[in-house]
């Protein structure tokens, strides 16, 4: 048919001009003196047609295919010379001077590869020095001999020139290799070696990354990757306050700037797979209570501050008094109070923790608001006192955790990869708003009573008795209140579970089968001959 003869019309056409176009191209060089001339390597490919001037989309497999096609068989990428394999290097007038090369010969540097692994690049590879837009129509166009400079490509150079002990010493004295000695380049070669191994990319995932000398220690040195430290054990990965605490590792930590990289960290930290092909060993919340050793001395604030820092960030949340927290830390003497004692961690689970607010909480300790009554009498006795719950505490002899290191807000720790914030607190609260309070109170007065016997209830005031009555009291009508509102119990008998009303309710219930035993145990009830019972 007529339109099939016009097709194939046109597509000798455009062969012919693709075939002219990369004539009049070869001879570019000659007509500017490159590459020996001063000229800049634009005056050349500036006349390189390029995807984005091509008025039609559709002209682009008929044109600039078939053209670079042909183009990428002949010398015209303008080259970098590199060091020689063998350690030596080129003569400086020889390094200086740009050469012509086919594409095959060389390398193509992505937009990935830049700063000093660009110049890495260069050094060690045959790399085409070509305008950013050239580069990114080869990359995009792929003619043949286009080999972009990937992940797996220094992957298998590093290991190809590091790996023999001999040669890897004389090779890393040599200046193309100087980069080697800084801990912060060999992270950006790590980065880069990283980079399509992420979400299964390339086959063996992390593991392709072992045998790689680009793992920097807190000694100064390098280690390869997936090599075991010097005592057969694995390097550990730890931040810079972990490795003040365990000092005595020092030959297996890995260097800080590790888990500080802006990518890497997140590996390093958080990545079970990559410390599992790597073979590091992570500040696990049971390595670091069997690592940590004991202080001769009082503990100081900042010493307790990474403590518990490290503490959240290995356990992954705010600490609470778990079976697991106590066997591993339970004898540890890290526990700081607001009276300014250190206690053992296992008091945890009978200390309270509350955030300085509701710490500084006043109490209403009226008659009246328990005993309506008591308000009509002629008699009425002066208003009473309004006691704090640091007070009532204190009074009771039952300890509270230093409000600075009780966490209100997670998120700090689950953020692990942020920077510490030494006052974020670490230690889960037990109530941090005032409708969690009472359920709170009832849970570590009873707890600490059954641990440390009684507690110094003698010492209580009928106006704090009062206090702690009416708090109680009032939590539990607003609890009533919200179950009759939410029809409480509902129809369906299995739905009527503790866990289900006190979800309904926003905070613990008062009145469970455990706090309601340890009620009845308080003596705060006042008789009428004014004793507390």
């Amino acid at each position: 048919p007529r339109s099939l003869s016009a097709v194939a019309w046109n597509r000798a056409l455009f062969a012919c001009v693709a075939a002219a176009y990369a004539a009049l191209l070869k001879g570019l060089p000659r007509m500017l003196g490159l590459p020996t001339s001063t000229s800049s390597p634009g005056s050349m490919y500036g006349f390189w047609p390029l995807s984005a001037s091509v008025a039609h989309e559709e002209l682009l497999p008929l044109l600039l295919g078939p053209l670079y096609r042909s183009l990428s068989t002949q010398p015209l990428f303008l080259a970098i010379p590199r060091d020689l394999e063998d350690g030596t290097s080129e003569p400086a007038s020889r390094r200086q001077r740009p050469v012509l090369r086919r594409l095959e010969d060389g390398v193509v540097c992505p937009p990935a590869v830049s700063g000093e692994l660009h110049q890495f690049v260069q050094t060690h590879f045959t790399s085409f020095d070509l305008p950013p837009s050239l580069r990114e129509e080869l990359l995009t166009l792929a003619p043949p001999g286009t080999r972009p400079f990937s992940p797996a490509e220094l992957r298998a150079y590093l290991k190809r020139k590091l790996t023999d002990p001999k040669k890897r010493e004389k090779r890393l004295a040599h200046r193309a290799w100087a980069g080697m000695h800084s801990a912060a380049f060999c992270l950006e070669l790590l980065d880069f070696c990283i980079g399509d191994l992420q979400g299964g990319g390339a086959k063996g995932g992390f593991a392709n990354l072992v045998g790689l000398l680009l793992l920097p220690l807190a000694s100064g040195g390098l280690a390869y990757v997936g090599q075991a430290s010097r005592g057969g054990e694995p390097h550990v990965v730890a931040t810079v306050q972990q490795q003040t605490l365990l000092p005595h590792l020092r030959s297996r930590f890995v260097s800080p700037e590790c888990t500080a990289h802006e990518t890497l960290g997140a590996y390093f930290l958080h990545n079970d797979e990559f410390l599992r092909a790597a073979r590091l060993q992570s500040v696990t919340l049971s390595f670091f209570a069997q690592q940590l050793q004991p202080l001769q001395m009082q503990p100081s604030a900042t010493y307790l501050h990474t403590v518990w820092q490290t503490m959240g960030r290995s356990a992954g949340g705010a600490i609470k008094p778990t079976p697991e927290v106590v066997e591993l830390f339970g004898s540890k003497t890290l526990l700081p109070l607001r009276s300014g004692q250190v206690v053992a961690v296992g008091e945890l689970s009978s200390t309270l923790a509350l955030p300085a607010p509701l710490l500084q909480l006043e109490l209403d300790g009226a008659a009246s608001h328990w005993a309506p009554q008591a308000s009509q009498a002629a008699d009425a006795e002066p208003a009473a006192a309004r006691p704090r719950v640091d007070e009532l505490m204190s009074t009771l002899a039952v300890p509270v955790v230093d409000p600075a290191f009780v966490c209100v807000d997670e998120a700090p720790l689950k953020d692990q990869t942020a920077a510490a914030e030494a006052l974020a607190g670490y230690i889960a609260a037990d109530a941090t708003e005032p409708h969690q309070l009472a359920p709170a109170l009832v849970d570590k007065l009873g707890a600490r009573d059954a641990a440390h016997g009684a507690l110094e209830w003698s010492q209580l005031s009928r106006d704090g008795s009062r206090a702690l009555l009416g708090l109680f009291a009032e939590h539990h009508v607003r609890e009533e209140a919200v179950a009759m509102a939410q029809d409480w119990p509902p129809a369906d008998p299995d739905a009527s579970t503790e866990e289900a009303r006190e979800a309904a309710n926003g905070s613990p219930r008062l009145v469970s089968a455990g706090r309601a035993a340890a009620l009845k145990r308080m003596p705060l009830y006042e008789s009428v001959q004014g004793s507390l019972v």
